[in-house]
Order: structure tokens, then C-alpha cells, then sequence
């Protein structure tokens, strides 16, 4: 019956009261999704946009706020790498904005010298193969490689080490080591696993590659950084009185007609900083060079044994970092770029100032750009330029970038919001035991609950024992204890037995479980005592009435014992952790503790929704069982 009758509802006063009820309920409804939402959203973020509070990823909705994630996973979160590859100043991946408008015939020059200029390996960076800030997140390219590695080599990563000399300790920990080759001190790695790497980097989609700009390494890594990014305090020091950074151009060669500070800089930024791999010489230091080299060699077998080659004469040998054959090839162009002293003769060669030269991707382009047009006029008017300067022709990369981002957006977005649950799925199944040791583990807890709590809530209810109240204030004792209290006894007790490391560690300590064993007590109480009278008149046994008779009409607390005993092992991370502390009988919790330590909030929110999903599905589909089982006990 009711609490309010029909006639009762059709009163204002009840109906605003009821409407209030449902008012209530819904507002507090809105308090538990609204952050469940604002976590799923988050389980999909990375550095470029967590400071983001939405209930719906800006980057499904937003093609800019979609375009900051492409350029930040494009750079691999190097955002050094960026600035000096787009000619900016932008302080994070935030400030990121598309450009204006799309030059088509300036990026079809590109896309056409790209096609024809036989690039090295080094000149370009592949994005999506790493995450330098979220460090365990897996890009696409790198699941990609990794996945043809498993494939190659059967998914043993020890086989892998074994055969490609390298040393991931899982597959979890495998990566794509990319340098962008700028910097003096890198130094190309031709092992057996940087040549596979190459390889698949090769047929990486265009969309992904970027090709670090070297003199824009000069604007914003080298002079930025000593005179600050205000032209004016450049101008100051330099005596000079250009309007912008823009203006200022890394010269192929010397500066003759620079200022006496610029000169300096060109010298300091060619002889010390830049990567040689970019540098070269006119010909007019090849009679030095080929001193220098029978000088280090005198004869040319020793030269080629050192250098990889099989030259017939010195005057074949080029000048410069390329083609990279040796590590000793690198070395003995370094000596003639910084200045080298052969130690028999004391003698000194160095390349001559006004004989060094760059030999990068920027000038090859306005070279292509020249010799197709012919002068920088006719490029001007056939691509709608407006270049002031042959020193102002730059790969148009930020154009080409967002022109093949158009054409991927559905890719990316998909990307984006998988990724982060993607890294949590690969490092749960491939890291260890965690799924087998967790559903183990969880199956024996469910057993042994179903078990032993039922007998022992069987044996006080069917016999009344004089002693059976204080046996269920004992009982109900147990539960004044947090779990945290009992931990270390517990532990020191499996310590003295042997036992850790085990499944038995995990198992034991709960076995029994008083709350259990006082709600089974009261509901076995309720069952009618002539069912099991007549049984016993039928010549029934203990044992069929408590399997036959008691279980089948348990099922519902049943139910809600195997339930709690489910939550309790699946949730148990920290006995878990103290009990087993090898990492092959580690749960999943434990891994996942282990991830979450060295992640960003996207792949920990991830983590945690990819958890719930075994306890959501246990309660969706048990749901029934376990509301009986709540409330047929109180019915009766």
C-alpha cells in the first residue's frame, strides 16, 4: 500500500512536495556524474590540454583545440623542437594556432622537392613515436613498431635483446630513441635496432614527419637565448637595426659584410655548436683536407678501414658530416671543423673561416626554389610570395602540417581519445601476470568465502550452542579493526609460515570473515525449521540439508558474500603488495599502482575507469541476486 493515496497526490501541496522529492534526487544524480563525466573527459588528455575542465573533450568538437594535440604528439611534447622548427616564440603546445591561410603552390614546391631531393635519414624527425613529458603513454607509430617487433620475434622481448643488443627489461619499456640531429653532441647510432627503427621511420606517412630547422636552431636555441628574444637588446649589442627576429638569417657562409659581434656568433655557432652532419666546405680546403687526411692516414686502405669506405684516392673523400659512414668518419671531421694537431709535426689543420659552409635542408630548398624559377622574382610572382631575400625562403612546414591535418581529423580524434586507454590495456596484458595472478586470486577468494563462511554460519545456527553469542560478539569484534591494523601481524605470521610470495598470503588472511558469518547466521535463522525436520524424516544426512536445503534457499545473501568477497580481493592493493612483493605474483592493482606513479592524469583516469569496468559488469549483471539478497532478509 502507498504511503500517499491517489486522492492524496491530487493535492498541491503533495504534488509540490513530491516534485521537490524528484528535484532532490535529480540534483544529486547530477553531483555524481558530473565528476564521472569530467573523469571520463579527463582519461583522454595529455599535457597540451589538461588544464581543460569539459564534459566533452574540446577535441571532439573543436578542429583548434584538436590541431594543439596533432602538433604537440607531432613534436613529440618537444617543445624546443617546435619553436625552431616553425620559426616561433609560443611558450607551451597551448598557444599553438593554425595559419591563417595555406600557400597551395608554395607546399606543392615542398611536397615536389621533397619527392626529388634524396634526403638523409637525419635530416627528418617522425612524431607520434614518443612522449617526452607523459612518458608511458604509447603514440601510434610506436605501438605500430612494436607491434612488427612481437610480430617478428614472436612477442619475446628477451629474444629481441638477444638478437638486436638491447636491454628493455618488457615490452612496456620499449621505445623509439629519436634524436633530432641539431646539436653538436649527437652523434648518429648505427646499431642493428636504430637501423630497424630507420627502416619502419621510412615509411612513416608524411603527415607525422617534420624536419628540424637549422637555421631556426640559430634564432631560437642560440642567439634568443644569449640576447633575449627583444630585438631591440639585440640591436643594442650588435649595432644593428633589423625590426624582428625574421630579419635575422643563419648566413650558408661567413658574414663578410655582418658586424664584427655577428661574425663572431657564426663562428661560435659553426665551430662549436651546430651537429657537423650540416656542415661542409668549399673547394678551395680540399689541398688541407686531403693534408689532414694522409697525414691522420698514410695510406688509403687504413683511411677506408676507418672510415667504412672503399675509396680509390683522398680527393674522393667528401668534405663534410655526410654521407655518416663511422663514428671515426665524425670524429675527423670534427677535428678539421674545430682544429686539429697532428702530433708528429705539431702542425695545425682547421678548416679556414670563409671555406666553411652549410649544407641543411632550408638552403637545399631555396636552392630548388632558385634553379626552377631562376630568380627570386619569378618566385615571388609564380608562387605569390613576398621574400625579400633569398635568406628568407623557409620550408613551408606549418602550412604543409595543417594542409595533411585536414585530412585526418577523424584518424586523429580517434587516436586522441583511444590512446590513453590503449597504453593502460598494453601494459595491464603485457606486463607481467597481473590479469592471471588478479583472476585467480579473485576466483579462490569467492570459493573459499562461499565455503567456509556458510558452514561456519550453518553450525551456530542449526545447533544452539551455549557459547554462540559470544562466538558472534567475537565475530562482530573483528570489525572495530581497520585492515590496516591487522596487516602486519598478518604479515609476520605468513612470514614465519613461509608463505609469502604465494597465493595462499593472499588467501588465507580472509578466509574467514565475521560480518559474513553473522548476516548468513541470521539469514540461515529465517529458514523454516520443518524443511528441515521433514528431511531428517526422510533420512537426509547434514550434509543435504545444508547443500540441498539451506545453499539453494541462500542463494540471494549468497550472492551478496561472493559480491563483497570479489570487491575485497580485486580491490586489495596494499596487503597484496606487502604479502607479495615479487613482481610475478603481483595483482592487478599492484601494476596499476606502478603505472599510475609515473603517469600524467590522463593515462592514471584511464587506468581507473578501465578498472571499474570488471565491478561494474559483475553488479549489472548480478544485480537482481544481490537486491534480494538485501532485502529478503529484511521482508522476513
Amino acid at each position: 500500500m502507498p504511503l500517499i493515496s491517489t486522492i492524496g497526490r491530487k493535492s498541491l501541496r503533495v504534488r509540490l512536495l513530491i516534485g521537490g522529492i524528484y528535484l532532490l534526487l535529480i540534483l544529486g544524480s547530477v553531483t555524481m556524474i558530473y565528476p564521472f563525466m569530467l573523469m571520463i573527459a579527463g582519461s583522454t588528455k595529455s599535457s597540451v590540454d589538461i588544464n581543460e575542465l569539459r564534459v566533452v573533450p574540446g577535441f571532439l568538437t573543436s578542429d583548434d583545440l584538436l590541431y594543439r594535440k596533432y602538433i604537440e604528439s607531432l613534436f613529440n611534447e618537444k617543445l624546443d623542437l617546435y619553436k625552431l622548427t616553425y620559426n616561433l616564440d609560443d611558450n607551451s603546445f597551448e598557444a599553438a594556432r593554425r595559419p591563417d591561410a595555406i600557400n597551395d603552390k608554395l607546399v606543392d614546391s615542398w611536397e615536389s622537392f621533397l619527392k626529388q631531393a634524396d634526403l638523409s635519414q637525419y635530416t627528418n624527425v617522425v612524431g607520434m613515436t614518443g612522449m617526452s613529458v607523459s612518458r608511458t603513454v604509447q603514440p601510434l607509430l610506436l605501438r605500430e613498431f612494436m607491434g612488427q617487433m612481437g610480430e617478428t620475434y614472436g612477442g619475446d622481448i628477451d629474444k629481441l635483446n638477444s638478437q638486436l643488443n638491447t636491454q628493455f627489461m618488457n615490452w612496456n619499456t620499449f621505445t623509439i630513441q629519436q634524436i633530432p640531429y641539431i646539436q653538436r653532441r649527437e652523434v648518429p647510432n648505427q646499431s642493428e635496432f636504430q637501423m630497424r627503427t630507420a627502416a619502419f621511420l621510412k615509411e612513416a606517412p608524411n603527415v607525422y614527419r617534420i624536419y628540424p630547422s637549422i637555421p631556426g636552431m640559430y634564432r631560437s636555441l642560440f642567439l634568443k637565448t644569449q640576447y633575449t628574444r627583444d630585438i631591440a637588446e639585440y640591436n643594442r649589442i650588435h649595432g644593428t637595426g633589423y625590426t624582428s627576429y625574421d630579419q635575422v638569417h643563419l648566413p650558408r657562409m661567413l658574414p663578410v659584410n655582418g658586424t664584427a659581434l655577428e661574425k663572431q656568433d657564426w663562428l661560435n655557432f659553426t665551430r662549436r655548436t651546430v651537429n657537423l652532419l650540416w656542415l661542409t666546405a668549399d673547394e678551395s680546403a680540399r689541398p688541407l683536407y686531403i693534408d689532414f687526411l694522409k697525414a691522420k692516414y698514410p695510406g688509403i686502405d687504413d683511411l677506408n678501414k676507418a672510415h667504412g669506405t672503399s675509396y680509390v684516392d683522398y680527393a674522393q673523400v667528401p668534405m663534410g658530416g655526410q654521407p655518416y659512414t663511422t663514428p671515426q668518419k665524425f670524429v675527423d671531421w670534427q677535428g678539421m671543423v674545430e682544429g686539429w694537431i697532428d702530433p708528429k709535426t705539431g702542425q695545425k689543420f682547421i678548416i679556414p673561416d670563409n671555406a666553411l659552409m652549410y649544407d641543411c635542408t632550408d638552403f637545399r630548398f631555396a636552392d630548388y626554389l632558385l634553379m626552377q624559377h631562376g630568380s627570386l622574382d619569378k618566385i615571388n610572382e609564380t608562387l605569390g610570395t613576398t621574400y625579400a631575400s633569398i635568406a628568407d625562403i623557409r620550408p613551408p612546414q606549418r602550412q604543409w602540417h595543417d594542409r595533411m591535418f585536414r585530412q585526418i581529423t577523424g584518424k586523429l580524434r580517434w587516436e586522441f581519445l583511444a590512446r590513453n586507454y590503449i597504453t593502460v590495456f598494453n601494459y595491464i596484458v603485457l606486463h607481467g601476470r597481473g590479469v592471471f595472478n588478479t583472476v585467480v586470486y579473485c576466483v579462490l577468494s569467492i570459493l573459499s568465502a562461499l565455503i567456509v563462511n556458510p558452514m561456519a554460519a550453518y553450525a551456530m545456527s542449526r545447533y544452539k550452542m551455549p557459547s554462540t553469542y559470544k562466538i558472534l560478539l567475537f565475530l562482530m569484534l573483528t570489525m572495530a579493526f581497520p585492515p590496516m591494523v591487522t596487516q602486519i601481524p598478518n604479515f609476520l605470521m605468513l612470514r614465519e609460515l613461509g608463505l609469502l610470495n604465494s597465493f595462499a598470503a593472499l588467501i588465507l588472511p580472509s578466509l574467514a570473515n565475521g560480518y559474513s558469518i553473522f548476516l548468513l547466521k541470521g539469514f540461515f535463522d529465517s529458514l523454516p525449521k520443518e524443511l528441515y525436520e521433514s528431511a531428517e524424516l526422510d533420512g537426509a544426512g547434514e550434509w543435504v540439508m545444508f547443500w540441498q536445503i539451506t545453499m539453494n534457499l541462500s542463494k540471494p545473501i549468497l550472492a551478496v558474500i561472493a559480491l563483497s568477497a570479489f570487491n575485497h580481493a580485486y580491490s586489495n592493493f596494499m596487503f597484496a603488495l606487502l604479502t607479495c612483493q615479487d613482481s610475478k605474483m603481483w595483482t592487478l592493482m599492484v601494476w596499476l599502482y606502478q603505472l599510475q606513479s609515473q603517469s600524467t592524469q590522463g593515462v592514471v583516469f584511464a587506468s581507473l575507469m578501465i578498472a571499474s569496468v570488471p565491478t561494474f559488469f559483475v553488479f549489472v549483471f548480478a544485480q537482481n541476486i544481490i537486491m534480494r539478497g538485501i532485502v529478503v532478509p529484511v521482508e522476513k
